[in-house]
């Protein structure tokens, strides 16, 4: 494990019985691995510990220094691997400490890293995933990753494929996986987790955006997406509360009909009374509910709506 929150920066271990022993560092740890020599690596420059003295071993000699190694991995062979966004490449580290990174010139901030069943090592990075072979060939692969999405974890499942998880500041968050020989990225389901920015519900109709503005005649576009393999289909009902209110009240509603792992601007019309409150400020609160018609679960959440011209 390591530690880089209050105190000083350390790596350590747990016995079965709870005895936790830590090392300091000199710097703050991001991951590690074992090692194919019985030690532990860890990514602070390129570094080793051994689990029975503690010693740390530092190795820097062809490290670019304008970098910072972020994750790291082991290759069946005897090498450890590294990304280094920093740098906008990767590279690979020998069991003696001797560094060689690589890179293609068109890799921007590469993350996380895993070996795959072909015998290479896969990266994800902004807007891309790529593998480099063990000869030191970059191949970039980009296809079907939307221009918004950004791959990040990747690991090697037990099917022989490799699968990653994508999001982006607009994009749908997604789980895609990569059949290697084949090398074209194909997204298979959007997860029920919220990545930063973005809002989702525990079933398959999703809120990619929690604010919407309003018209002056009370025109506003909702955007929902649909977070199934089948069509998503509904009512939806935006009502607002106020404070001393009894019950919430009804202020705009429509249909919606979305198809598999698509998304679309849905438009309600709010009606003079939710027109009204919008014009008092923040004294009250709105919420978008959905009654499906189809296999997606019920949304509910609150929606931050602003008048246009406020």
């Amino acid at each position: 494990m390591v530690h880089r929150g209050r105190g000083l920066p350390a790596i350590g271990f747990a016995t079965p019985e709870g005895a936790i022993s830590a090392f300091s560092l000199p710097g703050r740890p991001r991951d590690l691995v074992g090692g194919p020599d019985g030690n532990i690596w860890f990514t602070y420059g390129g570094e080793s510990v051994s689990p029975v003295s503690g010693e740390i071993k530092e190795f820097r000699d062809g490290l670019n220094q304008e970098g910072s190694i972020w994750d790291i991995a082991v290759r069946p062979g005897g090498y450890i691997w590294f990304t280094n966004p920093g740098a906008n490449d990767v590279g690979r580290v020998s069991e003696q400490g001797e560094i060689t990174e690589i890179g293609n010139g068109g890799l921007v901030e590469p993350r996380d890293i895993t070996a795959g069943p072909d015998g290479n090592m896969w990266f994800t990075y902004w807007r891309g995933i790529g593998k480099v072979s063990l000869q030191g060939e970059v191949t970039s692969l980009r296809e079907k990753i939307a221009p918004d999405s950004s791959p990040r974890e990747i690991v090697s499942g037990p099917d022989g494929r490799l699968w990653f998880v994508s999001y982006g500041e607009s994009a749908i968050p997604a789980i895609g996986r990569i059949i290697p020989g084949d090398d074209r990225p194909s997204p298979e389901q959007r997860p029920p987790y919220e990545p930063p920015g973005l809002s989702f519900t525990p079933g398959r109709l999703a809120l990619p955006q929690p604010g919407a503005r309003v018209s002056r005649r009370g025109k506003v576009v909702i955007r929902l997406a649909c977070q199934s393999s089948s069509p998503c289909s509904g009512n939806i009902l935006l009502t607002a509360y106020q404070r001393g209110w009894r019950a919430r009240r009804l202020i705009g509603s429509t249909s919606y009909s979305i198809a598999a792992w698509g998304s679309v601007g849905v438009r309600i019309q709010v009606n003079r009374a939710g027109r009204k409150l919008l014009a008092q400020g923040d004294k009250a609160t709105f919420t978008l509910e959905t009654n499906p018609s189809t296999t997606d679960f019920p949304l509910n959440r609150q929606l931050k709506l602003r008048l246009a011209g406020r």
